[in-house]
C-alpha cells in the first residue's frame, strides 16, 4: 500500500488514515482520494489540492454525484427534483444553501477566506520548487520595499480625501498625490500575482511603471523617470534566471 505523508509533521501514514498519530492533522481533509475539480471534471493524483487548470478546490469525486438534498438518493439522469419528496438534485459540491443566520454567513465567509489562503500558499509553495531563489529573493525583497512605500504615502490620504471637498480646485500636483498611494499599490499587487505565477502580475508592473514615468517626466525627474523603466527589464531578466533548465518566465500562466 502507498504511503503519504503528513503535511505538517511529515509522519508517514496510509491511505484512509482520518487522523495522523503523531500531530492530529486531519488527513482525511487533506489527503483526497483521487480528487476531482468540480468546475472541469479532471482528476488528480491523491493530495492533490488545486487544479492546475482553473485553480477550483478540488473534491472527492462522491461529492460530484446529483443527490437529493432532503433524502440523499443519486440521480444521475438528469433528473432536478427527486420525485419521492421533491428536494432539489444537486451534487454536495454544487450546492449554495441560503444562509439561514449570521453565523452561518460568518461560517460560510471565513471558509472561503481560508480557501483563498490555502490556494495563494499553495501557488506560492510551487513558485518556491520551481523558481531559483535569487528570483523568490528578489520578489519579496521588492514586495516589501514598496509595502514600506505605500504605508508612508499613507500619510497623505487624509489629505487626498479632504480634498475631493474642493476637488474643483485641484491642481496637478494633487493628481500626483494620488498617482503617487497607488502606483506603490498596484506593484504590491503586481509581485504577489508574480508569486502566484500569473503573468498578468507583469503587466500591473508594466502599468505601474508607466504612470510612473509619465509622473517623473512631467516634473523634469529624468534620472528616476529612466530607473522606473529599466526596473522593468530588470524584472523580466530576473523572470529569466532558469532552475532545474526552466525559467521562472516560463512557469506563469
Amino acid at each position: 500500500m502507498n504511503m503519504y505523508k503528513c503535511p505538517k509533521c511529515n509522519a508517514e501514514f496510509e491511505l484512509g488514515t482520518k487522523f495522523c498519530q503523531n500531530c492530529g492533522c486531519n488527513l482525511e481533509k487533506e489527503f483526497i482520494e483521487t480528487p476531482t475539480c468540480p468546475k472541469c471534471g479532471k482528476n488528480f493524483p491523491t493530495g492533490t489540492k488545486f487544479c492546475s487548470e482553473d485553480g477550483s478546490k478540488l473534491v472527492s469525486p462522491d461529492k460530484l454525484i446529483p443527490r437529493c438534498v432532503k433524502c440523499g438518493k443519486e440521480y444521475i439522469d438528469g433528473t432536478k427534483f427527486c420525485p419521492e419528496d421533491g428536494g432539489q438534485i444537486l451534487a454536495e459540491a454544487n450546492r449554495n444553501f441560503s444562509i439561514k443566520n449570521e453565523n452561518d454567513f460568518v461560517n460560510k465567509t471565513n471558509d472561503t477566506v481560508a480557501d483563498i489562503a490555502d490556494n495563494i500558499g499553495y501557488q506560492f509553495a510551487t513558485a518556491v520548487k520551481q523558481w531559483h531563489g535569487f528570483v523568490i529573493g528578489w520578489a519579496i525583497i521588492a514586495l516589501i520595499i514598496n509595502v514600506v512605500t505605500f504605508l508612508r504615502t499613507l500619510s497623505t490620504l487624509n489629505y487626498i480625501i479632504e480634498g475631493f471637498k474642493y476637488i474643483e480646485h485641484w491642481g496637478t500636483m494633487d493628481y500626483i498625490r494620488i498617482l503617487a498611494w497607488i502606483c506603490p499599490a498596484i506593484i504590491i499587487y503586481g509581485i504577489v500575482k508574480l508569486l502566484r505565477r500569473e503573468k498578468s502580475g507583469f503587466t500591473l508592473l508594466v502599468i505601474a511603471a508607466v504612470v510612473a514615468f509619465a509622473c517623473n517626466i512631467y516634473f523634469g525627474l529624468i534620472a528616476p523617470a529612466v530607473f522606473g523603466l529599466l526596473s522593468i527589464g530588470i524584472w523580466y531578466a530576473v523572470l529569466q534566471i532558469k532552475k532545474n533548465g526552466i525559467t521562472a518566465w516560463s512557469t506563469l500562466e
